[in-house]
């Protein structure tokens, strides 16, 4: 991956949000009558009779798409979510043709030093993890606008939060499922690294159901007090923090912390919410 502190610099436009379907055909549009190229494009050749099959071939000739953003090295297909820090897309790698997630900061966030240091943090955390059961991140770059982004492995499964409907019916294979997360935190653990944000919803599944462990936004570093890890103002999702990251003891977190995490997370698998929640 390289240095974390030296981070590419690739060609990139600023990523808009405020896209809606096509009125005709359900496609992205970017047009304000709500039409697509393409839907705007085939009645003027519908007179030569040859209207819909001159249309595909020219499309397919300049293989342009209606919405074609990009981000450095990545086309971006779609928004798949969007938290307080940053937004993750499914996006296509120009060369490769890889779908991978990427993740980019929030253009609000531009001048916010805290929230860059941490999004920096997650991805120098995750890159220096190798493990099956934990997303793997694949380029760390920054934009024209100087906004850092990363891409990942694009995990179609979704997330426990998705998931949780189907696995409540099957204990066996939540607790199967459970047992590789926390042998992939073992792990992390073990490099010195400390999650702080275990929860469903940072738990992802591949196309197979295999668990990936993602979102190293809180991680902190077991045997080093930083000054970020120190000034941030976000300790964890409720009800799956343990009692002692609650009450903001940061710089005396162990891995015990995440231990508490991962049976809260199999609690919300058996009953549907976790064991504390006011």
């Amino acid at each position: 991956m390289g240095d974390m502190n030296a981070l590419g610099i690739f060609d990139s436009v600023r990523i808009q949000t405020d896209v809606a379907a096509c009125a005709k055909c359900g496609s992205t549009a970017r047009i304000a009558n709500g039409l697509c190229v393409s839907c705007m494009l085939e009645p003027a050749l519908e007179g030569d009779g040859n209207g819909g099959e001159s249309l595909a071939a020219a499309l397919a000739e300049i293989d342009v798409r209606d919405a074609d953003w990009r981000a450095g090295n990545y086309q971006i297909l779609e928004e798949i979510g969007r938290g307080g820090m940053g937004v993750i897309y499914r996006a296509r790698q120009r060369h490769s043709r890889r779908i991978v997630a990427l993740k980019r900061v929030l253009s609000h966030h531009a001048d916010s030093r805290e929230t860059l240091a941490r999004f920096r943090r997650e991805a120098e955390a995750a890159a220096s993890l190798d493990h099956p059961n934990i997303l793997p991140i694949y380029e760390v770059s920054e934009g024209e606008d100087g906004l850092p982004f990363f891409s990942m492995k694009f995990a179609p499964g979704g997330s426990l939060v998705d998931a949780a409907s189907v696995l409540r019916n099957e204990p066996r294979r939540s607790v199967a499922l459970m047992a590789k997360v926390a042998r992939a935190v073992q792990y992390a653990h073990c490099q010195g690294i400390l999650h702080r944000d275990l929860k469903p919803g940072n738990i992802l599944l591949d196309g197979r159901g295999e668990p990936l462990v993602s979102d190293f936004g809180l991680a902190k570093w077991l045997d080093t007090t930083s000054d970020v890890t120190r000034t941030l103002t976000i300790f964890g999702t409720p009800g799956y923090i343990a009692p002692e990251q609650a009450r903001g003891q940061a710089a005396s977190l162990t891995g015990a912390a995440d231990v508490y995490s991962l049976g809260a997370i199999l609690f919300d698998l058996f009953t549907g919410r976790p064991p504390f929640w006011l």
